[in-house]
């Protein structure tokens, strides 16, 4: 009997001896780069990208962006500003999106993406403005919205990596203002639980163009269809020209 109690010891031992091993490896794996681009961060090169339509995830996959644009004149949505004839108010003429894929890394059986989403707004008076900066002038808005995609528990899974964006302006007569933006990753997750709110607050910004790091404390969240996901950046502008005409541009870039 004493035997057989000491002989049921030691298998324990050993038991929990190999079992700790076991979890260590996977914990001290490796990761091995199975793909890598650079990022791609002119806004030429990538309303170019876009326009000719080149992107790694299908447009009507990636995420949903808003544009708002209101005056003191009129407060319209993109279909209807589409169809304003006013000279003297600036209309969306163009909107663009690409998504770039800049990495893969695989770690045990876990593999991770990354990739970077960008949405563009051309804004100008009537329909005279081209992309290219002319004399014609007009506004570009655009942002960008670098994460992390994993599959948990045969989930997709989102962790923000980094936003960044501006305003270009190819108009000499309009002043830009009041620029603000603000970013969050909030939802379901397997890390912090149900309902997880991760948000930035607002950022005000001087320049013309910003970026910004996502805490590294952040955590992936579930992409579903619960009400309660929020993935993306919010960037917001004031335009005027002389005193007459006021403009704000609410570029809402969400998955």
């Amino acid at each position: 009997m004493k035997k057989l109690t000491k002989l049921l010891s030691t298998l324990v031992i050993v038991s929990m001896i190999f079992g700790s091993l076991n979890v260590s490896a996977d914990s001290t794996q490796e990761e091995v780069l199975l793909f890598e681009e650079e990022q791609i961060t002119d806004i030429d090169t990538l309303i170019e990208r876009a326009k000719n339509g080149i992107t790694d995830i299908p447009v009507n996959e990636s995420k949903r962006s808003i544009i708002s644009l209101k005056s003191n004149k009129s407060i319209a949505n993109t279909q209807s500003l589409a169809q304003s004839t006013e000279t003297d108010e600036l209309v969306l003429e163009e909107q663009y999106e690409t998504t770039q894929k800049i990495k893969t890394v695989q770690k045990g059986n876990e593999i991770t993406e990354t990739f970077s989403t960008t949405t563009i707004a051309v804004l100008a008076d009537g329909s005279s403005y081209q992309t290219q900066p002319d004399s014609s002038g007009g506004v570009v808005a655009y942002s960008t919205v670098t994460y992390d995609k994993r599959q948990q528990n045969n989930l997709d899974t989102y962790k923000l990596i980094k936003v960044s964006g501006g305003w270009n302006r190819h108009d000499s007569s309009i002043n830009m203002n009041d620029r603000w933006y603000t970013f969050g990753a909030s939802g379901n997750s397997f890390d912090g639980g149900f309902a997880v709110t991760q948000a930035s607050g607002k950022n005000e910004t001087s320049l013309n163009a910003f970026q910004k790091n996502a805490p590294s404390s952040w955590k992936y969240v579930v992409k579903d269809n619960s009400t309660f996901f929020v993935f993306g950046v919010t960037s917001s502008i004031t335009l005027t020209r002389g005193t007459s005409s006021k403009w704000n541009i609410l570029l809402i870039h969400n998955f």
